[in-house]
């Protein structure tokens, strides 16, 4: 009996755990820190996408959580347009951009159906100053499989993206 009520409480552990993670391009070496009290641009994000259905509303939530704790460091952060955003940048003499695109967004249910909420997105961060790419990172989250509330894709996203930021500004 205590086998399987040991086995049953690993399984529900594993099962209610939200695993995130940041994979750095260049491995060997620690994510870079961008300074605090800067100008930070975030170029527009488009929506994610799952089977085929695009999620309308990812990119603006992904763009806003981004703008919201970024602004906790910068002395302004800014959205720019996705096109120009390198020009724009130059002309509000913006130290940084960070350009966010999702890779993956998958909202699900896992409350009732036991499949995990899934996010990931590649993150670039340009030193417009130096005129370099200074991090460019895999950021990913994968929700509980076994839930009694629901866990938004929004909601993931919020949480990587504040730990992210203060991962390069501390």
């Amino acid at each position: 009996m205590k086998k399987i009520f040991y086995s049953l409480t690993a399984v529900l552990l594993y099962a209610c755990a939200t695993t995130m993670s940041l994979q750095n391009a260049k491995a060997d070496l620690p994510l870079a820190k961008i300074e605090k009290d800067k100008i930070i641009c975030i170029v527009n994000v488009g929506d994610g996408v799952f089977n085929g259905k695009i999620y309308t509303g990812s990119g603006l939530s992904v763009l806003n959580s981004f703008t919201a704790n970024l602004q906790m460091f910068a002395s302004k952060a800014v959205t720019v347009d996705s096109k120009n955003y390198d020009e724009e940048a130059k002309q509000m003499n913006a130290a940084y951009v960070v350009k966010p695109v999702i890779t993956h967004w998958e909202p699900r249910a896992a409350s009732w159906s036991g499949r995990p909420t899934r996010v990931e997105i590649s993150v670039s961060v340009f030193d417009v100053i130096q005129n370099k790419s200074v991090i460019n990172t895999n950021l990913s989250v994968k929700g509980r499989s076994m839930t009694f509330v629901n866990q938004s894709a929004e909601a993931l996203a919020n949480e990587l993206i504040k730990q992210f930021v203060k991962d390069i500004t501390e």
